[in-house]
């Protein structure tokens, strides 16, 4: 429990700070990152449109009760998700233009500049296919094999259930969207930035963003190092999309691995609360 709270305490300054972070160069190249406003809106819109069909699934008096912080959410998400993909894009953009400068771009792995966003190619779609396979493989292979059971603090959330609910999948894919956003796009490309001049500055920016990452999924099982292993194989597979494909196959592979962990959820996890 101790350990939990801890590691909860680690995660929350992290993101607290790494937010910080992300406004303070928001607003020191705002004209720059306006190059990127409309994917910026655009991410917001998807992740809004899809907030307001899970409130419309709880209820009109749940909202009425929560009105004030249901605003506030949403307000805060939709600048966090602006802030983290308009910077992270330039980010992106300074390191491959430095890239193209060097001539350091491997042309044996077909790498090009993608800015961050892109149109999917041939490689990418099926490098996203393989990754969601492997991490549900992974997921089923690792709790099956492990005396692994639901967090009794997860238990005893209100509204906890197994049962796949329709509310429960449109949850579960906002949080793959809103996650990538902040973590691959945002962390990852940052930590990238700072560790430009190191020659494995990348890797070290994907097990540094992986790590934090990490800790947000603290106390949903037992033992916990049953979800930090999970995670931290899926955040070494997101990382590497990323750097390869750009965001939008880790996107894709987030979500649908998301929903389809939901909708197994009675297969994989059915002997694990105890």
């Amino acid at each position: 429990m101790q350990s939990t709270l801890t590691f909860t305490i680690i995660y929350v300054v992290g993101n607290i700070s790494v937010a910080i972070a992300f406004l303070y160069l928001w607003g020191k190249n705002f004209r720059a990152t306006g190059q990127f406003m409309h994917i910026g809106l655009s991410f917001v819109a998807i992740i809004l449109a899809s907030e307001v069909i899970a409130l419309s699934m709880v209820g009109l008096e749940a909202i009425q009760q929560s009105l004030g912080v249901i605003l506030f959410a949403d307000v805060w998400t939709a600048l966090r998700i602006y802030v983290f993909t308009v910077v992270g894009l330039l980010l992106v953009r300074r390191l491959e233009d430095a890239r193209l400068e060097a001539g350091t771009f491997d042309a044996s792995m077909n790498e090009r500049p993608y800015y961050g966003v892109v149109a999917p190619s041939r490689e990418s779609v099926t490098f996203t296919l393989l990754a969601i396979i492997f991490m549900i493989v992974f997921s089923a292979a690792l709790f099956h094999l492990t005396d692994v059971k639901i967090s009794k603090e997860l238990q005893a959330m209100e509204g906890f259930t197994l049962e796949v609910t329709t509310l429960g999948i449109v949850v579960v894919a906002i949080m793959g969207f809103g996650e990538e956003i902040i973590f691959r796009l945002g962390l990852q490309n940052g930590l990238t930035y700072l560790m430009r001049s190191s020659r494995f500055g990348h890797y070290w920016a994907v097990l540094g963003t992986t790590a934090l990452w990490c800790l947000g999924h603290v106390g949903t099982l037992e033992p916990n190092w049953v979800k930090f292993a999970q995670i931290f194989v899926f955040g070494l597979v997101l990382g590497n999309l990323n750097r390869r494909f750009g965001i939008i196959p880790c996107i894709i592979t987030h979500v649908l691995f998301n929903v389809s962990m939901a909708l197994l959820t009675p297969t994989v996890l059915a002997n694990v609360i105890g």
